[in-house]
């Protein structure tokens, strides 16, 4: 009984939604499925991709005016994507009673292989520099690395008790995050790392533009900026204690991150001052992603995708 008035009041604060947002700078796309996205990324301005629990998997080749995929299995996930081009991508692939895998397409989704079997772990993160270096991070603390498209992997521990987030800017500089606000550091493509800060909260998502600027976000508002590609990690607070989970920055500038509750905030002046936005809805947002600078996306809680062309106002 509480599961199914959860759901019905769920449905409509989304349907309000639908007629709320014009003011904001952001509309809602209509994915096509209620269930939870964790992940969305557009490879360009028409093609892109969304992924969350019980094995959702979308695309549209439209912009968002239209995404059609798969949904199945109440105790399968897929974690995380990233696609290198329209047909190319991997995916984190997981089941609670078995664990992770990460699956590999060669054609735009439409068929996946296996290519590492992470039975009993449990992974979060996943990065890809080219189209052959690659990596995925674990709750176990160690990250697999490919340099062969996803052939074989290296094990690789980096000294943090369990990994949420990765981000590289090349084929040898990267970081991930975790728990405690731990980020690490390797600049030998992930065969070393080394300690960069601790904070308060998890470190859910790490964002640079560059070798030198970085962001990073997490737990309790955790808001963190880099000039110096992380020998010192200063505290930029968006005035929020809801977890963020997301960051992008569009220029050095310009940047934004969403989390839970519908927070969302936007900087520009490269992070230093957050301010609120309101985006139209109210559920948990898990991944902003833009293209341009006027063209971006967000997906989160109940299948809810938000599109702006406008910059976000």
């Amino acid at each position: 009984m509480l599961t199914n008035l959860k759901y019905i009041l769920t449905s409509f604060m989304f349907v309000f939604a639908l007629h709320c947002y014009s003011q904001t700078g952001w509309s809602v796309q209509n994915s096509g499925t209620t269930f939870p996205l964790t992940t969305i990324q557009m490879v360009d301005n028409n093609t892109g991709f969304a992924c969350g629990v019980n094995g959702t998997f979308i695309k549209t080749i439209n912009s968002g005016q239209s995404w059609t995929g798969t949904s199945g299995g109440t105790n399968v996930r897929f974690g995380q994507i990233y696609f290198i081009n329209q047909n190319t991508g991997w995916i984190i692939h997981y089941n609670d009673t078995v664990g992770a895998n990460i699956l590999k397409t060669t054609n735009s989704g439409i068929n996946w292989f296996i290519q590492y079997d992470g039975t009993g772990l449990y992974m979060s993160s996943l990065f890809f520099a080219t189209e052959q270096d690659g990596w995925a991070g674990t709750g176990s603390g160690f990250v697999v690395h490919t340099t062969n498209g996803g052939n074989n992997w290296v094990t690789n521990s980096t000294g943090l008790s369990y990994i949420i987030s990765l981000h590289f800017i090349n084929t040898t500089t990267g970081w991930a995050g975790g728990g405690s606000g731990r980020i690490f550091k390797t600049t030998n493509s992930g065969t070393n790392w080394t300690s960069q800060t601790s904070s308060v909260g998890n470190v859910n998502a790490i964002y640079f533009i560059n070798q030198t600027a970085g962001w990073a976000c997490g737990q309790g508002g955790l808001s963190l900026r880099t000039t110096n590609t992380g020998t010192n990690w200063v505290s930029q607070p968006a005035g929020t204690t809801a977890t963020l989970n997301s960051v992008y920055f569009i220029d050095s500038n310009t940047g934004w991150m969403v989390g839970d509750f519908g927070k969302a905030f936007y900087s520009t002046n490269s992070g230093v001052t957050w301010t609120p936005k309101n985006v139209g809805v109210t559920l948990k947002l898990e991944s902003i992603q833009f293209i341009n600078a006027n063209t971006g996306w967000i997906c989160g809680e109940f299948g809810t995708i938000l599109k702006t062309t406008t910059g976000g106002f």
